[in-house]
């Protein structure tokens, strides 16, 4: 994907989302011509036997973007079934795997950026690669466009990344972490971002949209919930924004996306906490416990919960739990029912002994010669079985932990506390032995720096579920790049808990 410099007019709007003409010059006007949608290439799955699922995609600092590609074929048993790819030319680490994660063969088309499919009974596919094609840089502005008329899309920006402007299919945005991940409908998608631009208005826009829709969505799940203190802080980020203080607007709007999403939280969980004490001291009532303090106290959470005050309301609730009084004490017996019930156990036993006397146990006559029976007492039980047959297994414990203690990133062995240099599980040590990698595998993609980055920043170590997390990719994209890594020699995969463990492994490197 090329822009021609002579075509491309760049027009940025000083309120994106604002009706009106009023426009800024920033050096370089943007209005793309994409908005006739001439420039973009168009994919569509209409002909070719597959229908699009989803689309996912993430963009990367340097411009690169990882594609996933979500498809379902409409004839299952076809002998092949061609797929276009969303990119032109530049697409590489292909990989193709059903919904169980089995690889799926293929082979190039005859157009650039098609595939052949030759697996008949296979009914879904996903498609993952990277390409150069979706992202353009056009003086220190990063462009983003794609065409995609059958599916919406997810398109996750890179860290420290600004959106300035949406383009014409404006997308729902939200923050995951410290990314944002952009929603698109199906159409002409195109968007313009900057990486380390902070302060200006446009990002002051973006941040304030952002809290909008935040407050709005919170809205919408907990009806009824008290939001002043988040819409009093988006009125005061649009203030600021309209008086030019755009790194105060974007501030004011950050801590108003804050508040709604704490608010939410504290709503939830009060309404929680008063519904558990609701329960106790209905059944405390019904067991004849006091529950005068333990009302008094509910009642309180509830007029706290209708002002908006949940973290009061759910301290409240469970200081009412916390009131209930105890049992109430079981009344005395008096003293000639005691020696009432002792006369009839008394009667009881001696009419059982009586009918003992009257119907003696039989007993087998006794052989010429047989000795005499005895009763044998049960064997005492051996005391080595009322041991805990729960134990830890020495084995597993061991495969847990590393071949060699001291050459071990990120783990100390509870018999040796000292096996390991406190200059091991420094973070910046480890920081300083990814950078050097880094330096040595320049071949090393950016999202597999990125990962290593963050294995360090977690002492050496984690769960493959936590990276999946912290950078909003799919479950197929982390295991290819974990796996990567592992050819690499720099992590190995551990099974902990039912989980993969993914640990730094680069000992020889610590000194």
């Amino acid at each position: 994907m090329s822009f021609d410099i002579g075509t491309v007019i760049f027009m940025v709007s000083t309120f994106p989302w604002r009706t009106g003409t009023r426009f800024c010059f920033l050096g370089i006007f943007i209005s793309l011509t994409i908005a006739s949608g001439a420039a973009l290439p168009s994919y569509s799955q209409a002909e070719v036997g597959y229908d699009s699922e989803s689309l996912f995609i993430a963009l990367f600092s340097d411009g690169d973007a990882l594609v996933e590609y979500d498809i379902s074929f409409e004839d299952p048993v076809a002998e092949e079934i061609r797929v276009r790819l969303h990119g032109e030319n530049s697409t590489s680490n292909l990989i193709v795997v059903d919904n169980d994660d089995n690889l799926i063969e293929y082979d190039p088309g005859q157009a650039p950026n098609e595939i052949v499919i030759r697996t008949p009974g296979v009914s879904n596919a996903r498609i993952s690669y990277s390409t150069q094609d979706l992202v353009d840089k056009l003086q220190g502005r990063w462009i983003f466009s794609l065409n995609s008329s059958s599916v919406g899309m997810a398109v996750r920006l890179p860290p420290d990344s600004v959106l300035i402007n949406p383009g014409g299919n404006f997308p729902t945005i939200r923050q995951v972490g410290d990314l944002q991940l952009l929603t698109f409908k199906p159409g002409n998608v195109w968007f313009v971002y900057v990486i380390g631009v902070l302060g200006t208005e446009e990002q002051a826009n973006i941040v304030i949209r952002l809290a909008e829709t935040t407050i709005k969505e919170t809205g919408e799940k907990y009806p009824g919930i008290v939001l002043t203190e988040a819409n009093s802080l988006l009125q005061s980020a649009i203030a600021a924004r309209d008086d030019e203080r755009f790194p105060d607007a974007e501030s004011l709007a950050g801590d108003a996306n804050d508040a709604a999403l704490a608010a939410g939280n504290d709503y939830d969980a009060a309404q929680k906490a008063i519904s558990a004490a609701d329960s106790s001291i209905r059944q405390a009532d019904g067991e004849g416990r006091d529950t005068t303090t333990a009302s008094q106290l509910l009642q309180q959470a509830n007029t706290e919960f209708s002002a908006g005050s949940y973290v009061a309301a759910k301290d409240s609730a469970e200081d009412a739990v916390a009131a209930i009084g105890s049992l109430p004490p079981r009344p005395e017996m008096p003293l000639f029912v005691i020696i009432a019930a002792a006369v009839a156990a008394g009667g009881g036993i001696g009419a059982l002994v009586l009918l003992r006397m009257r119907k003696p146990r039989p007993i087998a006559p006794q052989k010429r010669g047989e000795q005499p029976r005895t009763i044998q007492k049960p064997k005492e039980e051996d005391n080595s079985r009322r041991e805990s047959a729960v134990e830890l297994d020495t084995q597993t414990k061991e495969e847990l932990l590393p071949d060699s203690v001291p050459k071990t990133i990120g783990y100390v062995s509870s018999a040796a506390p000292s096996a390991i240099p406190e200059s091991q599980l420094d973070k910046s040590v480890l920081s300083g032995i990814v950078t050097k990698i880094m330096k040595e595998k320049p071949h090393l993609r950016p999202e597999d720096q990125e990962v290593l980055m963050y294995l360090a920043e977690k002492e050496g170590a984690a769960f493959e579920s936590e990276i999946r997390g912290k950078f909003q990719l799919p479950k197929t994209t982390i295991w290819r790049l974990v796996k990567r890594l592992e050819r690499e020699e720099l992590v190995e995969i551990r099974k902990a808990g039912g989980q993969n463990l993914i640990k730094l492994k680069f000992e020889d490197r610590q000194g």
